[in-house]
């Protein structure tokens, strides 16, 4: 009777990781690396936590052996972007994150290979896994390996969190903590039935809600404040605005702000000689398809540029530019072009026509743009 309930519990991990990358996804927060790596990474939460509720209660060896191989496969990508999301998160990406792909590659080969041996029925819960030791060892090796890592991570983040705001560093505390708990509650048993042979139920998939419900707490916060709100102000420490520069989509300049100490920059000739370089490289370069200009880049100064449906917003920086300042750049304009829909397709050029241009700019130079 308990195994029986205990074997639908993961429904239950299902429902709330998919919600996770659901409501990424309705608020459109798949637009860095980092963000890619948590929606994605909820999602294989979600896939892991499902394929393992189908494999309990599965009704054929031939679809319960499959459903395993799906299960490990999930799991193994679930953990990888689990570390990829808490690196970034606190770090920004650099080329050397691609290499990282290999061990997981590497895993999810193993996986495929012959590590699922078979399966076992008749158990009081369902099903279990039937699998060779030593590819399961090498396999447990990479799970702990990059679990461990992205719990490091999420240690680093709490500290850094903690210093700014005690109310965000205990919800990040509670997040670190049901990682933990998860993957010594949970893991801890899929490892000891593996590995000893006990008749003891593989919890991993259930006990994954716990980090699961954290999560979307903070994602749905009761206050307004923000833990990635606190993460983007440490990293624009980063970073230096020398300006910022909201130009219309026929290159007129709608707004300019700058932090230059001897100005010798004319606002109207750099919004058209900006214009005219995106112009010359969409016309000279059809293998571009129509993409626009993201950076251009002189030793430590850049020029970002983050395009909407009818504007576009250039900053000039000095030093890294960040994930978090790609994001304050789209929200910005995106909510510009939203307070200004009914003028911004047929804008006849005059300022008055438009709102909140200055507080569009104010976000660059203030940190106020929250992204959580």
């Amino acid at each position: 009777m308990v195994f029986g309930i205990l074997a639908q519990l993961p429904l239950a991990t299902f429902v709330v990781w998919a919600s996770i990358g659901f409501f990424q996804l309705y608020r459109r927060r798949i637009r860095t690396l980092t963000e890619v790596a948590f929606v994605v990474g909820s999602f294989s939460w979600a896939g892991y936590a499902l394929s393992d509720w189908i494999f309990f209660g599965a009704s054929e060896m031939g679809v319960a052996f499959t459903l395993a191989q799906i299960s490990f496969s999930f799991v193994t990508m679930a953990a990888f972007l689990f570390f990829l999301f808490t690196k970034l998160f606190l770090t920004r990406p650099h080329w050397i994150d691609a290499l990282l792909a290999l061990p997981f590659l590497g895993a999810l080969g193993l996986v495929w290979g012959g590590m699922v041996v078979g399966v076992e029925g008749g158990l009081p819960w369902g099903w279990s896994a039937i699998l060779h030791p030593e590819l399961f060892l090498l396999w447990l090796v990479y799970i702990i390996t990059f679990a461990s890592a992205g719990i490091w991570y999420t240690y680093r983040t709490y500290l850094v969190v903690r210093q700014n705001s005690q109310f965000l560093g205990r919800g990040m505390l509670g997040i670190l903590n049901s990682y933990l708990a998860a993957l010594v509650l949970g893991f801890g048993t899929n490892a000891v039935y593996l590995m000893a042979g006990l008749d003891l139920m593989p919890m991993f998939s259930t006990t994954l809600i716990l980090p699961g419900i954290v999560s979307l707490y903070v994602l749905v916060p009761v206050t307004r404040d923000r833990i990635s709100s606190v993460m983007r102000k440490w990293k624009s420490t980063r970073y230096n605005v020398m300006g910022g520069y909201l130009i219309y989509e026929n290159g007129t300049l709608i707004a300019s702000r700058t932090n230059f100490q001897d100005k010798t920059v004319d606002d109207d000739i750099f919004g058209a000689t900006l214009d005219a370089i995106q112009t010359f490289m969409r016309t000279s370069f059809p293998a571009l398809l129509g993409k626009s200009l993201r950076r251009i880049e002189h030793g430590d100064v850049k020029i970002l540029v983050e395009r909407g449906r009818y504007c576009y917003l250039a900053t000039i920086i000095e030093g890294e530019d960040t994930d978090t300042l790609w994001i304050t750049m789209k929200e910005a304009v995106e909510r510009f072009e939203r307070t200004n829909e009914p003028v911004l397709p047929d804008w006849s050029g005059l300022l008055q026509d438009l709102e909140d241009v200055e507080a569009t700019l104010e976000d660059l130079f203030a940190g106020k743009a929250v992204f959580a």
